[in-house]
């Protein structure tokens, strides 16, 4: 069943494993080498990722890869680790303080820190937040036992685990939002580049260690009682398999790096090469050899897994790392790129290739809240509380090529990357740091291989509109042929929903709240083309702010949704008041009733949403009526004509009464 899968599989421009955030470039690797399907549907699987975003070492068990498995993460500096009460207590790493006289450093969370995070089944990861108290916020089974202060965006819970099968202090038990239930128990440790923090003394600086902590799942089950384990010796997966008898084999060779990968009779070999340019890796993979003899291949021969800044002499303004600092206007202070990335190639088994070109880049942020450490002297080298930017080895071009195959280019640029402050009342102040009114955009520009433009549009406003996509056009010639944009639900409304604004809060400083914290769902979508509008408005979300109600309509002269269906009595009805009733529609605005007049003509008595309407009929009468569903721009289709005849009134009982 593994071939069958193998040889099925597309050939595509998306087949090299890559994923792209647009927003600012950043680009990570997924591969399936080895997928068991079962009988249920929890994954038997070996997955590895790239990402070279990851400016400290790797695992270094497949290289400069990582195995993909289940896990709750945060990087930690110094000795402390991760404080052992990490379940029961929602709390960030502590402040970090070190002495040497005259030398003396403090050394904050928000200097190192970037939060503790989730990553399950290849997703980019989720962050891990405090609870709010919001009455909002869906509330899991208490059989579950999920007491733990830890929740996501995404609504998994946790219960927490006294002991840990590897590794001290707690674990966690988390739910996943599929009734998937996870047990975290088995700790690895992966020691990353240090920091270097300079002292009073312009020879002295400390050299802090850095370390990665990873608490790993052993257990997957799912709400029938089906299971999938990961077996681990030390720091290393040895072994994937379940209840219903799938299983995956891993073998390491002498150097520790992962050298097999067996399932059902067959396996893949992994193999590794040191690196052309110096790395903070020693070793990458270069190659996975599938059971067929065809392999994966990649080249780092001309890539640099890392940003590359400028060293300052003694004389010269550095940071705490010894980097040169640059002037980048009103207490922005940064280092100075001067390499890093290049062009990193992959090989499909198909002998398909892709070449990808990396370029560090600096994406700036607007309507930051100014807050500069060194007060407004900047020619201290000041640094503002809030970061103005972030660094990134973003992706500005793919290369596709191999026999038979065409060559294909794309190409990615990147717009509107200054950084700027929050307005302030003072207009010369304003300009001093360059504060200008919200909202700020940010354009990325995909240029396809027949030379057609994808371009995305971004907020870039901090607690504004940061990461959020606004609009997407595709552009022929010049010429924009088809537009989408997108509307959110705003602070001034969430209110009136029935989900939490704020799920939890992070313990990542100054994170983006919209990726991570905050439910901000599109309530509107406009897909423009060919001179005609069509919409998508959400008229209800649920609890997860997800949307349960939507409706479809186009500016199309005529278009109109579809016929409404009206319930007709069988048999005549007594006088006074009758329901008609009728079948709901898609992409309906609202609803028109008619009813016939003596003269013929039709006459509107009900315009609304509601599915259904009172009558008044006289005795004895003959009443026709029909519906309409209309779209939003007034185009309607209309029903059948219903008839509801009214029973004349019985007076025999009154007659019979008086002759009596």
């Amino acid at each position: 069943m593994i071939r069958s899968r193998e040889l099925l599989a597309p050939l595509t421009d998306a087949s090299f494993g890559d994923e792209v955030s647009l927003f600012d470039g950043s680009t990570r690797f997924g591969v399936t080498d080895v997928s068991i399907p079962g009988n249920n549907g929890l994954p038997v699987e070996f997955r590895r990722t790239w990402d070279p975003q990851n400016q400290g070492l790797s695992q270094q068990v497949v290289g400069d890869w990582t195995i993909d498995a289940p896990n709750i993460s945060g990087l930690f500096v110094g000795t402390n680790g991760w404080p052992e009460q990490r379940c029961t207590q929602a709390a960030a790493p502590p402040t970090i303080t070190l002495s040497s006289p005259p030398n003396y450093l403090v050394l904050p969370p928000s200097n190192y820190f970037n939060g503790y995070h989730v990553e399950v089944n290849g997703a980019r990861d989720s962050m891990l937040l405090v609870q709010t108290t919001n009455a909002k916020l869906p509330v899991p089974a208490a059989s579950l036992g999920a007491t733990s202060p830890w929740t996501t965006k995404d609504s998994w819970h946790f219960s927490c685990l006294s002991s840990l099968q590897r590794g001290a202090g707690e674990g966690f038990v988390g739910f996943a939002p599929d009734g998937k239930r996870y047990t975290f128990d088995w700790t690895v440790t992966d020691s990353q580049r240090p920091m270097f923090k300079k002292g009073v003394q312009a020879d002295f600086a400390w050299i802090i260690p850095r370390t990665m902590i990873r608490i790993y799942a052993t257990k997957v089950e799912d709400r029938f009682g089906n299971w999938v384990r990961y077996s681990w010796s030390g720091d290393r997966l040895m072994r994937i398999y379940s209840s219903d008898s799938r299983e995956i084999t891993l073998s390491y060779g002498e150097d520790g790096r992962l050298a097999t990968v067996s399932a059902n009779g067959r396996t893949w070999y992994y193999r590794y090469k040191p690196y052309a340019i110096p790395q903070v890796d020693q070793f990458y993979l270069s190659e996975v050899e599938q059971p067929d003899g065809n392999k994966w291949l990649y080249d780092t021969s001309n890539f640099v897994r890392r940003i590359l800044y400028r060293k300052g002499s003694t004389s010269d303004m550095r940071d705490g790392d010894g980097y040169l600092l640059q002037n980048g206007g009103y207490c922005n202070f940064d280092r100075v790129i001067i390499g890093g990335g290049g062009v990193y190639t992959v090989t499909q088994p198909s002998g398909a290739k892709a070449a990808y070109t990396f370029t560090p880049m600096r994406h700036g942020r607007q309507n930051v809240r100014e807050r500069c450490i060194d007060g407004r002297d900047y020619s201290k080298g000041g640094t503002n509380l809030f970061p103005l930017q972030h660094d990134a080895l973003s992706i500005t071009g793919k290369a596709i090529s191999g026999p038979g195959i065409q060559a294909r280019n794309y190409t990615y640029s990147y717009a509107g990357l200054d950084p700027g402050y929050e307005m302030t009342s003072d207009p010369t102040w304003n300009s001093s740091i360059n504060a200008t009114p919200t909202p700020h955009f940010k354009t990325v520009t995909l240029t396809d291989p027949d030379g057609d433009q994808h371009v995305s549009v971004f907020g870039r406003d901090s607690n504004l509109n940061e990461g959020l996509l606004f609009r997407e056009e595709t552009r022929r010639g010049g010429t924009v042929t088809r537009a989408v944009s997108y509307e959110y639900v705003s602070d001034a409304e969430v209110g009136a929903y029935p989900f939490a604004g704020t799920v939890g809060q992070s313990m990542a400083p100054h994170d983006n709240r919209f990726m991570s914290t905050d439910n901000r769902p599109v309530k509107k979508t406009v897909v423009s083309q060919d001179g005609t509008d069509f919409t998508s408005l959400v008229n209800a979300f649920d609890s997860f702010a997800r949307p349960v109600s939507v409706v479809k309509f186009s500016s199309a002269p005529g278009e109109a949704p579809a016929v409404t269906s009206v319930v007709a009595p069988p048999a005549p009805v007594s006088p006074g008041a009758y329901v008609l009733t009728w079948a709901a529609q898609t992409g309906v605005d609202h609803y028109v009733v008619e009813q016939q007049s003596a003269d013929g003509q039709w006459v509107e008595v009900y315009r609304g949403t509601d599915t259904q309407w009172a009558a008044s009929l006289s005795a004895a009468t003959t009443n026709n009526f029909r519906v309409k569903s209309c779209s939003f721009y007034g185009a309607c289709s209309v029903s059948q004509t219903v008839t509801v005849i009214a029973k004349a009134i019985d007076l025999t009982p009154i007659l019979q009464l008086l002759l009596d």
